[in-house]
Formats: structure tokens, C-alpha cells, sequence
């Protein structure tokens, strides 16, 4: 069971944010707006793994070369695993408690910062064509995350303290969820921070 859950993650990532978005169709009046929010967080977020990882895919091998690790013994299903955990966390608690605005605020948080990362992703790898995969996606998901957030003052829902809370909590799970990933591909961020210095 282990196994299937690490081979075929992001396939169960997207039945289950498949189902989520059925019952909310079906029941489109009777969910609130936050939570159809959520669902379209979660919609954008299974677009940005796919595009990252399988159409075109490659995002954590194009990261492998610049940090040097050992692409054939990387454990990159391993690796997605903890990414598709902290997606779940992200939207799923939100979900579950929708007028916790600050949970919401984290997927927001996230979007502008995958936006970011895929943008400077093309310097800081010198891509001869202007693009990282994910890029396509995560500009996506930046266009939800300003709706979002108009959406929400328009409507009075939201403070200062939520946007610093949310970011916090987005970067500190995303912390939680590198540390994953890094070990999982079979090195630590010493060794990382090595190898960047030495191509620099």
C-alpha cells in the first residue's frame, strides 16, 4: 500500500480533489464561498503538480542539477509525496474550517511565492527559453490568489494579522515540507549550500 501511495501520489491527489469538486457541484449552493475558494486552490494546485512533474515535468530534476544531487539515486516519487502532503494540509484545513481566513491566506501566500520561484527559476538557471515548469501554473494560481484576496476584502472578512499569520503558516509548512524533499532525494542543505557556492 506504501508502494502504490508513493508511486502513484499525485494520481491520488487529483481523484481526491476530483471528488471534492463533484460534491461541490452538486451541492454548489449549499457550500460557502470560502469553501469554493478552497476548491479552486486545490483545482490549481493539482494543475501546478501535474505541469511540475508529468506535462512537461522535470522541475525537481532542472532544481537536482543546480543543488547537486545524485539524480539516479534521488527518490523524486519519494520526494513528491511530501509535497502532495503539504497541498492537502493547505487546502484541507481551510476546507474543514472555512471561516478560518488566515488558513485560506496560506494558499494565497503560496501562489505569489511558486510565481516567484518559477519566475527567477528561468535566471537562475539560465533557460535558453523564458520558462521552468510550474511557471504556467503558478501564474495561474497568482490570478486565483488576487481574486481571493479582493473577494475577501470586498466582503470584510479579512485583517492584517490574517495576511501575516497565513504567510507564516505557508512558509513554515513549506520549510517543514523541503526538509522532506531534500532528505528524500539523499542530501542535506549543507551540502546544497556547497554546491552552490561552488558554481558561483
Amino acid at each position: 500500500m506504501k508502494r502504490f501511495i508513493v508511486k502513484y501520489h499525485l494520481e491520488i491527489f487529483t481523484a481526491i480533489v476530483a471528488v471534492i469538486t463533484v460534491v461541490d457541484l452538486i451541492l454548489f449552493s449549499g457550500i460557502s464561498a470560502n469553501k469554493k475558494l478552497v476548491n479552486m486552490f486545490m483545482i490549481l494546485g493539482v494543475l501546478h503538480e501535474w505541469e511540475e512533474k508529468r506535462f512537461p515535468g522535470g522541475f525537481h530534476q532542472l532544481m537536482g542539477k543546480k543543488f547537486g544531487w545524485d539524480l539516479e539515486k534521488a527518490d523524486f516519487d519519494k520526494a513528491g509525496v511530501y509535497v502532495i502532503a503539504y497541498w492537502l494540509v493547505i487546502t484541507f484545513l481551510p476546507y474543514v474550517f472555512d471561516e478560518a481566513v488566515y488558513l485560506l491566506l496560506i494558499s494565497v501566500a503560496l501562489s505569489f511565492f511558486e510565481a516567484f520561484v518559477h519566475t527567477m527559476g528561468i535566471f537562475l538557471h539560465k533557460m535558453k527559453k523564458p520558462y521552468t515548469p510550474g511557471l504556467v501554473s503558478a501564474w495561474l494560481m497568482v490570478v486565483g490568489a488576487v481574486y481571493t484576496i479582493w473577494f475577501l476584502e470586498s466582503n470584510g472578512q479579512v485583517d492584517a494579522a490574517d495576511y501575516v499569520l497565513g504567510t507564516l503558516l505557508m512558509f513554515g509548512g513549506f520549510i517543514l515540507m523541503d526538509i522532506g524533499v531534500i532528505s528524500a532525494v539523499g542530501t542535506t542543505l549543507r551540502d546544497m549550500m556547497k554546491t552552490i557556492r561552488s558554481k558561483n
